[in-house]
């Protein structure tokens, strides 16, 4: 935890006594026709700190657990086409949600990232020798403005964030040996 002082901000590394967390992940995969998976991945979560007061003397109990979204869900879909002896020649597309996550045990929201989805695809080939693979990728399709960590830095006049990766197209060549 980063207290604030109102002077120079102190790193303190604090044990909540008391903590609840549960839910379930689940994994399914289906091919409905020959040749294209489908697959849902995802994880339900409650977090709760139960019992935590700082050694500052700040009680947290009945916020969140930092970093801890209460759903992130992935699917994806897959159509491979085989081209005989030559290899496999696959779509992909992939939707990857989670929901809104704090940065901070004080649950600041200004230390908050809003639930947010990634759209993502991908077109290849793989050489039937399994040794190299020749793809074109796309990562947030959408262009999603997201952050993947922020910090309270307020007194030195500013809040810390971590920008997630925007849309990105590649090709990408893999070889395996």
């Amino acid at each position: 935890t980063l207290v604030n002082t109102g002077v120079i901000p102190i790193q303190v590394l604090d044990n909540a006594s008391g903590a609840e967390v549960y839910g379930f992940e689940f994994d399914a995969v289906y091919y409905p026709v020959d040749n294209l998976l489908l697959n849902v991945t995802g994880a339900f979560q409650h977090s709760e700190l139960v019992d935590f007061v700082s050694g500052a003397g700040a009680d947290f109990s009945g916020n969140k657990i930092a970093l801890t979204p209460d759903a992130s869900v992935t699917a994806l879909a897959r159509y491979d086409y085989n081209l005989a002896n030559l290899g496999d020649l696959y779509i992909q597309g992939s939707v990857a949600y989670r929901s809104s996550v704090f940065f901070s045990t004080e649950n600041n929201p200004l230390l908050e990232q809003d639930g947010y989805a990634l759209v993502n695809a991908r077109v290849g080939f793989a050489h039937s020798s399994d040794r190299w693979e020749l793809a074109v990728f796309g990562k947030n399709l959408t262009d999603e403005a997201y952050v993947t960590y922020a910090g309270d830095l307020s007194d030195f006049g500013f809040m810390q964030r971590y920008i997630g990766m925007p849309r990105i197209w590649g090709v990408e060549l893999a070889i395996n040996f």
